[in-house]
């Protein structure tokens, strides 16, 4: 009579678990996205999340166009049949870049073996006047990592309107850099001529190359 009792005891409890077992998993199903017949869960989907992409027609920052010309000396030493050296200094082949810059902050060009950094120092907006400094250092090692600094030089003129968020600085100003010793090292030209229709003096002769920050 005890073990008919205890096996109907234990019988009823398996019938308890499985049927509590159905409904766990019922649930997790339910969780997980899957209809499973039969069952009370009541669940309902994450709402897919909202991606804010940036408006086309977000305004650029303005920029201003400067033309630039770096003319560098090198060094040439000849000996006389007398034995006396003499040393003069001719100037290289010059590089021509049209600067592409941030009308209101500060920008860095990498051209070649001169490092060039361009700092606003004035812009009257109603007026147009506008005043940039030119820093310009020379580079040194196999991938630029030492510089020597030459000097800066600035930039006066007014802007005018090109493109819808372009701006051409005309205006010419010309810096003559020298070593320590007072050699010619560099010669810099950068701004556009006033009159006509605005062609840079970089761009006079030769081809052009355009660098942009």
């Amino acid at each position: 009579m005890l073990k008919r009792i205890a096996l109907t005891i234990r019988f009823g409890l398996i019938i308890i678990v499985l049927a509590h077992g159905g409904q766990v998993r019922a649930e997790i199903a339910g969780n997980m996205g899957t209809a499973v017949p039969g069952s009370a869960t009541n669940w309902s989907a994450a709402e897919p999340t909202a991606i804010s992409a940036e408006s086309p027609t977000t305004p650029r920052p303005r920029r201003v166009r400067i033309g630039l010309k770096l003319t560098p000396y090198k060094k040439i030493i000849t000996q006389q049949l007398n034995g006396q050296i003499n040393t003069r200094y001719i100037q290289a082949n010059p590089l021509r870049h049209t600067l592409k810059a941030r009308l209101n902050e500060s920008n860095h060009f990498y051209l070649g073996d001169w490092h060039i950094e361009t700092v606003p120092t004035k812009w009257t907006k109603q007026t147009g006047d506008y005043e940039i400094d030119i820093r310009v250092s020379e580079r040194y090692g196999p991938y630029g990592q030492l510089e020597e600094d030459l000097g800066h030089f600035l930039v006066k003129g007014k802007l005018v309107e090109q493109e819808r968020d372009i701006d051409v600085l005309v205006g010419v100003a010309r810096q003559r850099f020298r070593d320590k010793f007072g050699n010619p090292q560099l010669d810099a030209i950068a701004g556009y001529v006033p009159d006509g229709d605005l062609p840079p003096l970089s761009m006079t002769s030769g081809p052009a190359n355009t660098a942009t920050r």
